[in-house]
């Protein structure tokens, strides 16, 4: 059916993890993303796969968690949670930029 390539990223498959963009930003905006949110990332000092995990966890970075991380990585603040999550991936190579 048209219907069944609608729907990526839906079905909770182990491989395509909609969170997958985390880890590549690095610990800085990552540690960012937790202080906003009120989590701990003690003891994960420079380990972005932990502290990516943390935010995992916790159902991914909220709002002002998104906020704080595009501030850490130097990208504009504005814009709705999908907008900044959209900045955040193509500030890695992971987002769907039509611009070359």
């Amino acid at each position: 059916g048209e219907a069944e390539e609608e729907g990526e990223g839906e079905e909770e498959g182990e491989e395509e993890d909609p969170l997958s963009w985390l880890e590549p930003l690095g610990p800085r905006p990552l540690k960012a993303m937790c202080k906003a949110m009120g989590l701990s990332y003690y003891g994960f000092a420079e380990d972005a796969s932990a502290i990516a995990d943390l935010l995992r966890g916790r159902g991914g970075p909220t709002h002002p968690a998104l906020r704080e991380a595009c501030r850490a990585a130097g990208l504009p603040v504005s814009g709705k949670v999908a907008e900044l999550a959209a900045r955040l991936k193509e500030s890695v190579g992971l987002g769907g930029s039509e611009e070359g």
